[in-house]
C-alpha cells in the first residue's frame, strides 16, 4: 500500500475543480489554518484560463472547508498568487456564551452582545466539505441538481453577513 504524500495548502493557492464533462472550475485559498477559507469562481473552463484574468472573475461560492479533496488529489493546486482578499466577504458570526447571545467578527477577536436583528441575520460559524462546493458549482452549470443548502455558500449570501464599521467599533 502506497502512502500519499502530505499536501500543505497555503493562502493564495489556486486550485482546479474537475467537472464530469472535462471542463474545470477554479478556486483560491484565501486563508489556510486548520480549515481553509476559499472562494470558488463562477465559470467552468474547457482550457486553463489566464491566472490574472481568473482572479478578476466573478466569485460564486465562499466559505470554510477542509483539505480532503486536496489530500486525495481531486483538487490540484496549479499556482499561487496573493489572495484576492479585498474582493472576498469576511462575515460576522453569532455565538452562544453561557446562554447569552453574542456576535463576533470573522477573526473571533471582537465580541458584543447580539441584537435581535443581529441574531436573525447572522449564522453560526461552520464549514462545509469540499465536495459540497464542488457539487454546488456543478449544479450551477446544470451538471447536477441544486440543493437548497448550496444557497448558504453563495458569495451574495455571505456578503449580507459582513458588518459595517460602526458595528466593528462597538465590539470590545
Amino acid at each position: 500500500m502506497t502512502r500519499r504524500k502530505s499536501v500543505r495548502i497555503k493562502a493564495g493557492d489556486i486550485f482546479d475543480i474537475p467537472a464530469p464533462d472535462g471542463r474545470k472550475g477554479y478556486g483560491q485559498v484565501i486563508l489556510s489554518k486548520t480549515l481553509q477559507y476559499i472562494v470558488v469562481f463562477e465559470e467552468l473552463y474547457a482550457t486553463p484560463p489566464d491566472i490574472n484574468e481568473l482572479l478578476m472573475s466573478e466569485i460564486f461560492l465562499v466559505g470554510w472547508t477542509s483539505d480532503a479533496l486536496f489530500f486525495h488529489g481531486r483538487w490540484k493546486v496549479i499556482a499561487n498568487r496573493a489572495p484576492i482578499s479585498e474582493r472576498v466577504p469576511f462575515p460576522w458570526y453569532k455565538v452562544n456564551v453561557r446562554g447569552e447571545r453574542y456576535i463576533h467578527d470573522f477573526n473571533g477577536e471582537g465580541y458584543r452582545p447580539a441584537t435581535d436583528e443581529d441574531w436573525e441575520l447572522l449564522e453560526f460559524k461552520s464549514s462545509r466539505s469540499p465536495i459540497g462546493y464542488q457539487k454546488a458549482l456543478l449544479a450551477h452549470h446544470e451538471l447536477g441538481g441544486w440543493e437548497s443548502d448550496y444557497d448558504e455558500l453563495k458569495a451574495a449570501h455571505v456578503w449580507r453577513r459582513v458588518m459595517n464599521v460602526e458595528d466593528q467599533q462597538r465590539c470590545s
